[in-house]
């Protein structure tokens, strides 16, 4: 790999973008659009892009040391430059950034803070995503942290790369209604409720902790960005999720009001003085002196309705979101660029970034508004929801109804019915934690999807379909397997057949007769029928080094795989960096193995404990006492079934991926990067984890 500058080296910590910096040449003919909606573009095709990107940390991942800002190209779609403040920081790096010479816990930093690190990122794809153009390798330095760094192959792809993008369309998930709520308020991909007992109940997205609430009794509730706060009876606040700001750390004290900002959060005191905490890099927190009657944040501003009806604004003004009209208003809310006010006549007034109709208020009369990220909602005096501005999730297009209640999100809305449910609309994103009724007699899990084998033999996959892995061929199979971005599976006739996205040659299953396959991170691996294996794709880090000897079933997971011999022994290979310097599994005779994408391995021994090594920052590797009748690595996790088929997980919590059905017995089960999926003794099949930011369904 041919080494960069400090200064291009750490440019992305985020997958799934396109990626320059100057070591890239740019055509002067193809300009970059920097006007407004540049940031919406980059979030519409790659589920981000609307702030900046945190791109150097300490080594802990605690104090931010950069941040980028995005930018769009035509012809490579979202990408990265680094501002004179980025430069700085990066330049004054101490030593050069080098890989280690081995991976350690402190290298794997990456996979702790970032939730991934250990697998190469795709750093440029097209627009329409289905095709990378550009994969990178992570490094790691004390100093810096996580990085990524150009290598020859990804710069010849990004100066190559001159297609125009193809639009994204997302379709419209109908939700469900739920309840008994009293009050909702929703963040990014997540949303709270109060019950009728003033308990919190939270869903969707949990990557910072932010979908669970706290116990106790709440009267008010505010969803920030990746964050909560909620107003305790007592009139204290207490805040949940995401921290890295100081936004969840709320001062002490009373207070009438909360509001909360994308990493910052404010709140009313009794004397009617206003306070805000967290981000204060684009003055979120400079709150202006006076008497405040009600508050409202967006992304990185607020609006207040001052104690005389008038409003004023502070934070950002990216595009005219602080400067608000005179006159007489009843309520204010800010959203990602633009601000609304109700005034005393139950109109509405907008202004600010009218990229996608923010600004275009409907001339009907109004009891409550919201502003989401690009588009607003109010209640009308007829108790119906009428919504304005971007509407490509169809979080503009509320659903008939009576409400009494209603909250705008990022790409999505929820609202309050009179009958006291709660029902969503708006971008569901992928359903992986949600299985398709029917029956199945295997199932397998990887990355964001899951596959099933039915009864059948036909394969049915469900979850994030960002590489066409949804899409398998309609012949019939008898095995199955999902690797990280395609799916390998036996056919009736023993061929194999592969689908999904690959130009590493992972797709291209050798000829010969199958009993079993496994699909990993860029290569596949196949069991023949005499017992030997045979790996394909990419192999430069031992990934085809298979034993020369006769294995009895395999199982592939990112760039390494093990095997059962005939003698119940464990035998693995492929990349150390993966399940560690103990890849080679311990000692012992095994029933089963299973091979997880983050580093780790667990096996069932023929005593039936269960037995974890390699990669544990998480206790992923700390199997519990007892025995178990199956075991799953996930990526950063694992699940066994006890004897009586009930489900134990252990490791990482992040997304609720421990939180297996109580109660439920499973005869098989499969895990994926942040979900876990079990197949039910009448066949069919539950999920849990993260349903990939369902705001939907509490």
């Amino acid at each position: 790999m041919r080494r960069l500058s400090v200064v291009p080296a750490v440019v992305a910590l985020l997958a799934v973008c396109g990626l320059l910096s100057g070591a890239v040449a740019v055509p002067v003919a193809a300009q970059v659009v920097a006007q407004q909606g540049v940031a919406q573009r980059c979030f519409e095709h790659h589920k981000f892009g609307a702030q900046p990107v945190d791109v150097a940390k300490t080594a802990d991942g605690q104090t931010v040391l950069a941040q980028t800002s995005w930018n769009w190209h035509d012809a490579i779609g979202c990408f990265l430059t680094l501002d004179g403040a980025a430069l700085a920081v990066l330049r004054a790096a101490p030593v050069p950034l080098s890989l280690p010479d081995a991976p350690t816990d402190a290298s794997r930093e990456c996979f702790v803070h970032h939730e991934f690190g250990q697998r190469p990122v795709d750093v440029a794809k097209t627009a329409d995503r289905q095709t990378v153009l550009a994969r990178l390798s992570w490094n790691w330095h004390d100093a810096i942290g996580c990085y990524l760094t150009l290598d020859d192959t990804a710069l010849a792809a990004l100066r190559a790369h001159a297609e125009e993008p193809t639009p994204v369309t997302t379709p419209t998930v109908t939700p469900t209604e739920s309840g008994p709520f009293v009050a909702v308020a929703s963040g990014h991909f997540h949303a709270c409720g109060i019950r009728p007992d003033q308990s919190v109940s939270c869903w969707g997205e949990n990557s910072s902790g932010q979908a669970v609430a706290p116990g106790g009794q709440f009267t008010d509730l505010a969803g920030g960005g990746n964050h909560v706060c909620g107003l305790r009876t007592d009139k204290t606040v207490t805040c949940w999720g995401e921290n890295l700001f100081g936004q969840a750390d709320a001062p002490g004290g009373q207070f009438t009001a909360l509001t909360a900002g994308d990493r910052f959060s404010c709140g009313l005191r009794p004397d009617r003085a206003a306070v805000c905490w967290g981000r204060n890099t684009r003055r979120e927190l400079d709150v202006p002196q006076g008497q405040f009657a009600a508050l409202d944040s967006g992304a990185s501003h607020s609006c207040g309705l001052l104690a005389d009806g008038t409003l004023e604004c502070w934070g950002f003004n990216r595009a005219g979101e602080r400067n608000a009209p005179s006159g007489q208003f009843t309520a204010a809310t800010a959203g990602q660029f633009h601000s609304c006010g109700l005034r005393t006549d139950q109109s509405v007034v907008c202004w600010g970034d009218n990229t996608y109709g923010s600004l275009d208020s409907p001339g009907s009369q109004f009891i409550e508004i919201d502003a989401g990220g690009w588009h607003t909602c109010g209640l009308r005096t007829d108790q119906a929801v009428e919504c304005w501005g971007n509407d490509n999730f169809g979080q503009s297009t509320p659903p008939a109804g009576r409400f009494i209640a209603v909250s705008a999100g990022l790409e999505h809305t929820c609202a309050l019915q009179s009958n006291q449910s709660v029902v969503c609309w708006g971008r569901y994103y992928d359903n992986r934690a949600v299985a398709p009724s029917g029956q199945f007699i295997a199932i397998s899990a990887e990355g964001d999807f899951s596959c099933g084998l039915r009864t059948d033999q036909t394969v049915e996959c469900w979850g994030g379909d960002a590489y066409g892995v949804l899409e398998p061929p309609p012949d019939l199979f008898t095995a199955v397997d999902a690797g990280e971005a395609h799916v390998c599976g036996v056919r009736i006739d023993g061929s194999a057949a592969c689908w999904g996205i690959g130009n590493d040659g992972r797709l291209n299953a050798v000829f010969g007769q199958f009993v079993m396959v496994g699909a990993g991170l860029r290569h596949s691996c196949g069991l023949y029928t005499d017992h030997t294996v045979e790996c394909w794709g990419y192999l430069d880090e031992g990934e085809g080094d298979a034993p020369p000897e006769q294995l009895t079933a395999i199982d592939v997971s990112g760039s390494h795989a093990c095997g059962l011999r005939f003698d119940q022994t464990v035998a693995c290979w492929g990349s150390s960096s993966y399940v560690g310097p103990d890849r080679n599994s311990p000692q012992g005779q095994f029933g089963s193995v299973s091979v997880g994408d983050g580093g780790h391995a667990c096996g069932l021994r023929t005593d039936q404990a269960a037995i974890c090594w390699g990669t544990n920052a998480n206790g992923q590797a700390d199997a519990p006492p007892g025995q178990f009748s199956s075991v799953a690595a996930g990526d950063s996790f694992s699940c066994g079934s006890r004897p009586n088929q009930t489900v134990e997980c252990w490791g990482s919590n992040s997304n609720d991926q421990l939180a297996a059905p109580q109660g439920e017995q499973f005869t098989a089960l499969a895990a994926g990067r942040i979900h876990a999926c079990g197949l039910r003794p009448d066949q069919t099949v539950a999920c849990w984890g993260n349903g990939q930011r369902s705001a939907f369904l509490p």
